[in-house]
């Protein structure tokens, strides 16, 4: 027999770090980890900074983000469902 001992409940408890919940989350969403290659499209355009490819790589980095953090809230309110 089994028993589930996750005490991460996602409340913010006083047991645990916020910094390691955060992580843990981003770990977890594969909605977070486009997000962030969002970000790390924008940068790289960013540095790049020359010629046409830095502003599609703006372009698709900003939808990423937004489509991700779009999602993730998506899910998350789903999942939430009645609870108010």
């Amino acid at each position: 027999m089994s028993t589930q001992t996750d005490t991460d409940s996602g409340t913010g408890g006083s047991g645990g770090s916020t910094a390691g919940t955060a992580l843990e989350t981003v770990r977890n969403s594969f909605a977070l980890k486009m997000a962030l290659a969002g970000v790390a499209f924008i940068l790289v355009g960013y540095v790049i900074n020359t010629g046409v490819v830095p502003a599609i790589l703006a372009i698709w980095g900003a939808a990423l983000v937004v489509i991700g953090i779009g999602a993730f809230l998506f899910v998350r309110l789903s999942r939430r469902g009645t609870q108010g």
